[in-house]
């Protein structure tokens, strides 16, 4: 069986149909009226990346902990059970509880790297560009 889906036609009188752009043309309007283009982004700070980088540094430098994928895994399965979208209140609340227990364990986690069954110790490539 085959099921045929056709675009709905606007009326001839729609606004957007009168416009040679249609729908696009509306969006292109709204910033130029609006005035988007002219604004410019605050600078950033000379130490902006310096906390992401020190997370990247951490988890490249440790040698021991939990394994990401334990803890990721436990935390989909508890999402999946008390969050889904089937839920009550009590249930919800136990949910709470059990991610907020796996915080402590995400802050210790050790990622293992492994290419062709190899295991790899800490990368020594990493360095940021000066």
């Amino acid at each position: 069986m085959r099921l045929r889906v056709r675009a709905r036609r606007q009326p001839s009188g729609h606004q957007l149909a009168a416009r040679p752009g249609g729908v696009r043309s509306c969006g292109r309007q709204h910033i130029v009226e609006s005035g988007f283009k002219n604004n410019t982004h605050q600078p950033l700070p000379v130490n902006a990346g310096d906390f992401s980088l020190a997370r990247v540094a951490k988890l490249d430098g440790s040698t021991s902990g939990e394994r990401m994928q334990d803890v990721a895994g436990d935390i989909r399965r508890d999402m999946q059970s008390h969050c889904g979208v089937f839920r009550t209140s009590a249930l919800l609340s136990e949910g709470v509880g059990k991610i907020l227990s796996h915080v402590k364990r995400a802050e210790d986690i050790h990622l293992q790297r492994q290419v062709a069954g190899v295991q790899h110790g800490p990368s020594r490539r990493w360095s940021w560009p000066t």
